[in-house]
Formats: structure tokens, C-alpha cells, sequence
């Protein structure tokens, strides 16, 4: 025992506290652990440490100096303080791309030689073929449901509100002889919904979707419609969509 360390037996018996540093070896640093007990009572009254210390003289010198000020109730100084912990790297979101729609299914669907109303025209990549509903009236309510076969985070969807075709016989720019949608409702299999607005012009419209949202299917519902009108100014009732596309995150 090095006689620097030893302590007279006077000495600790006049002593009201006596201190106990354990300085051990952790897998790449050291650790201090302090221990200050009672004497008379025979009770520990305060304990600290310090981890993940430098094992170097300067290293532990730190260490017992944030050992020191905790027991003592004192700020830790700054220059002591192990430094923080570097921020974990940044979360990259994925961006949005366009999702395989494995099959639709439909409300109705207007009869019509070679199937120039049907559901599956409206996910055949072509602007000029379209889904034409077969209820009555302006086909409120009516609706076209893509599925994609497994659950997707849906972040926007993509359609053309009409049927964008155009032929130089007595029926002209089919655009115009039908309805085009006014609004629409989208909905997911998870109950939330989306209402949104379009305007009267062809090409794709796009509804964003808040991030967050899943499901393995989306409806469309129509909700208004712009009247479609043939050449004689006579109100043609036929409402549908062209194309459908649906971007997220698989």
C-alpha cells in the first residue's frame, strides 16, 4: 500500500464524511465512480459518476472534477462536460412514384358495342378511350375503384375528368358532348376521404394526398359534374373518366 494514501486512525475517526473513488476500465474508456458515506452513521450520503472518461491523466482529471461539482451540488463545468452525441443522420423521404393498379371495379358501367364505356379503358394508358357510367341522370354518386393489389402509402391521384376524344363525324369533340367532372371524392380503404374541385379542361388533374395515408385500393366518386351538351345543344348525361394513374410509396 503506498503510504501516501494511507489516512491515521485519529484522523477518520474525527472525520464526519469519507470519500471512495473506483476508477475502472470500460471497453475503449474508463469510469468513475465516487462514493461519499457517513462516518458517524455509517451510511453512504452521496454517490456520482463519470462515464466514458479519457483513461489519460487528463482524461481522468476531467473526470474527478464532474465528480467533485456533482457531489458538492455545483454545475458541472463546461470544459469537463463530455461532448453531445452527433445528430442522427437526416430521414431522406422517399419520393412518390407511379403504383402498378392491378384491376378496377365500377358502379355501373353504360352498355356500349365493343366496350368503349368500360371500367378497365380507364387504365389502359390512352387518353381517348374512357369509363362511362350507366346510371341514370348525371351519374352523381357513381364511382371507379383501382386496386393495387398490396398496401401502399398513397400520395396523389391523377385523372382525366372526361372523355378526350374528338372525330370528324356528327358527334365531334366527345369532351363536350359529355359531362365532365366537376368534383370528386377520393376515398381509401383505411375511411378517410378527399374532396376536391377540377376545373373544365382536359389533360390529367391532380389531387394530392397528405403523407401518411395506406390503403390497397382508391374511389372515385363523383360528386358534380360540368353539363355535357351535343350539337343540337341537347343535354347529354354520360359521365366517366379517361385515365386513371396513383403515385405513393410502397
Amino acid at each position: 500500500v503506498d503510504d501516501r494514501c494511507q489516512i491515521e486512525l485519529g484522523e477518520i475517526l474525527s472525520a464526519s464524511q469519507a470519500l471512495s473513488i473506483t476508477v475502472m476500465a470500460l471497453d475503449k474508456n474508463c469510469g468513475i465512480i465516487a462514493h461519499m458515506n457517513d462516518v458517524k452513521r455509517s451510511a453512504m450520503s452521496g454517490s456520482a459518476e463519470a462515464m466514458d472518461v479519457s483513461c489519460d491523466r487528463s482524461g481522468l482529471m476531467k473526470g474527478l472534477r464532474m465528480v467533485a461539482a456533482k457531489l458538492s451540488g455545483q454545475p458541472v463545468p463546461p470544459d469537463v462536460l463530455p461532448p453531445p452525441p452527433p445528430p442522427p443522420p437526416p430521414v431522406v423521404a422517399r419520393p412518390p412514384s407511379r403504383l402498378h393498379i392491378s384491376s378496377v371495379r365500377v358502379s355501373s358501367e353504360l352498355p356500349s358495342p365493343k366496350n368503349y364505356n368500360a371500367a378497365r379503358n380507364a387504365i389502359d394508358g390512352r387518353p381517348d378511350t374512357w369509363w362511362g357510367e350507366g346510371a341514370g341522370g348525371d351519374g352523381i354518386g357513381e364511382w371507379i375503384e383501382a386496386s393495387l393489389g398490396r398496401q401502399a402509402e398513397i400520395r396523389e391521384v391523377r385523372l382525366i375528368p372526361g372523355y378526350q376524344k374528338s372525330l370528324p363525324d356528327k358527334f365531334g369533340d366527345r369532351w363536350l358532348l359529355n359531362n365532365r367532372l366537376r368534383k370528386v371524392r377520393v376515398e381509401l380503404d383505411d375511411g378517410s376521404s378527399f374532396v376536391a374541385e377540377l376545373s373544365d379542361r382536359k389533360g390529367f388533374h391532380s389531387i394530392a394526398i397528405p403523407s401518411g395515408n395506406f390503403s390497397r385500393s382508391v374511389r372515385i366518386v363523383i360528386l358534380e359534374v360540368f353539363p355535357g351538351y351535343n350539337q343540337k345543344g341537347e343535354r347529354i348525361q354520360d359521365s366517366g373518366i379517361a385515365e386513371i394513374q396513383i403515385l405513393g410509396v410502397e
